[in-house]
């Protein structure tokens, strides 16, 4: 017989799981009434709370960890990981738990990092951002008996927050073909991350099915400089694109920069989508299309789906509603 979990007492008392692991642990947010009926209804079910998840529930400490490993000047420059930390420093802060940030050059250097916190108790969890494919930091933090939560799919250990970036890609591709774009290039960003991958898969794998037999992908370091240099690039040996889908918002600033300089008309010349919204795409002359993804709203959700698997001890796994594509200047032909 499985062990009974708490979404199990919340489906027979009626309430949520978080209601269910605020009264069993003794924790502010359900009233005495109903704090006294769940315990009863867990008392009834034969409840026993998992001593790993009990373990982790008496570290001194309640402070969440993040560390990334990229470039700072990715950090620094596109749009996406401000806003991001932002909506996970509100929820973190909403429950009384400190965010602990750090920045690694390496994964090699990101797993110490880890190691170092689990053995001085410094966070109990922790959030894990640009996985890979088969990454093993899941399973590391796990080990280590840190919670954790992936951001983006589902990793097969501890919990998650899945984006399907293959449907989102869909929209795109089929947005510039109904747009009667019919020669496309997709500047995506750091090979090796999962992401990037499952995009640029679903980019070819759309445009063949539309019928686009010509259709190019690049990876890049997301940069604004390797914007440019790849939309270069694109112009010299392929001049036959006309529409170009870039990963975030610096990438597009440099190849519109430099399609501009080289006096190519957007989008009569050249269609330009960026999959990051920013103030940048709004203002910018012409406005961008883009993708109604909103970091922040990203960033609350995986505090919450971490915070939750930690009060509960269970892993927590839940999906972004998919983003909708945002029609601008660069796309109305």
């Amino acid at each position: 017989m499985s062990r009974l979990t708490i979404r199990d007492i919340a489906q027979e008392a009626g309430v949520s799981p978080g209601a269910v692991s605020f009264a069993l642990n003794g924790k502010p947010g359900v009233s005495e009434a109903t704090r006294t009926r769940i315990i009863n209804i867990a008392n009834d079910l034969g409840w026993q709370p998992d001593p790993a998840a009990k373990a982790l529930s008496l570290r001194k400490t309640d402070a969440l960890g993040i560390v990334l490993t990229r470039p700072p000047q990715t950090v620094r420059d596109e749009g996406f990981y401000f806003p991001f930390l932002c909506g996970l420093a509100e929820v973190f802060a909403e429950s009384s738990r400190p965010l602990v940030f750090r920045l690694a050059q390496t994964i090699a250097q990101e797993v110490e990092i880890y190691k170092q916190w689990a053995s001085n108790h410094r966070v109990g969890g922790v959030v894990l951002v640009d996985l890979k494919d088969n990454d093993p930091r899941p399973q590391i933090v796990k080990d280590l008996g840190l919670a954790s939560v992936s951001v983006g799919h589902d990793q097969g250990a501890g919990s998650s927050i899945s984006v399907d970036d293959a449907l989102a890609m869909h929209a795109v591709v089929n947005h510039v073909f109904a747009q009667g774009f019919r020669f496309p290039a997709y500047v995506s960003g750091i090979e090796t991350f999962t992401h990037t991958t499952v995009r640029k898969k679903a980019f070819l794998d759309k445009a063949r099915d539309l019928g686009l037999e010509q259709a190019y992908a690049f990876n890049s370091d997301y940069t604004e400089d390797s914007g440019a240099a790849i939309t270069r690039m694109i112009v010299e040996r392929h001049p036959e694109v006309d529409v170009i889908i870039y990963d975030n918002e610096m990438l597009t600033l440099g190849g519109v920069n430099y399609l501009l300089s080289q006096g190519k008309a957007i989008p009569a010349d050249v269609g330009v989508f960026s999959w990051e919204d920013s103030v940048l795409c709004r203002v910018f002359s012409p406005s961008i299309s883009t993708l109604s993804r909103d970091p922040e709203a990203l960033g609350r959700a995986s505090a919450q789906v971490l915070i939750d698997a930690m009060d509960s001890g269970e892993d927590q796994h839940r999906v972004m509603p998919s983003p909708q594509v945002v029609q601008r200047a660069t796309t109305s032909v």
